[in-house]
């Protein structure tokens, strides 16, 4: 397998009250090699997430965050090939062959939380995180 994989994170304080996050994460997975020509084949992932936090005051946050991700991959099968007659040999028959690619675009998140750290007499307590998916997929498939 061959991975190429990458990661970029910038974060901006403007003020000490006021911060933005903005992270981008990619990952492009080739899996390869001799007696490898079935299965999964390649896999890439690329998301890109924004993400802002206000601090009310030292026991009070609130937050928002948004986010893409995109996926995508490729895998083939093969149905059983037939017996030739001959014993030990199996008639190679391409068009049992079939590639799927996969991709399932514009997977959007969204999220909001309020978190009171020190607002609580347990310092552990928190409430955090109310978040939304919404996603669209395609499946193609197709056969050589």
């Amino acid at each position: 397998m061959d991975r190429l994989k990458g990661s970029l994170i910038l974060t901006l304080t403007p003020n000490s009250k006021f911060d933005v996050n903005l992270s981008l994460n990619t990952i492009d997975d080739e899996y390869k090699g001799e007696g490898h020509e079935f299965g999964l084949l390649t896999s890439k992932n690329t998301s890109l997430n924004l993400s802002a936090n206000f601090y009310a005051s030292d026991k009070v946050t609130f937050g928002a965050m948004y986010g893409i991700d995109k996926y995508s991959s490729n895998q083939a099968s093969r149905n059983a090939n037939p017996f030739s007659g001959w014993p030990g040999i199996r008639e190679l028959d391409m068009t049992r062959t079939a590639t799927v690619p996969r991709q399932q675009r514009d997977v959007k998140s969204a999220g909001v939380w309020v978190d009171l750290i020190k607002a609580l007499p347990t310092p552990t307590s928190r409430f955090a995180s109310t978040s939304a998916t919404r996603t669209r997929a395609r499946h193609v498939r197709s056969a050589h």
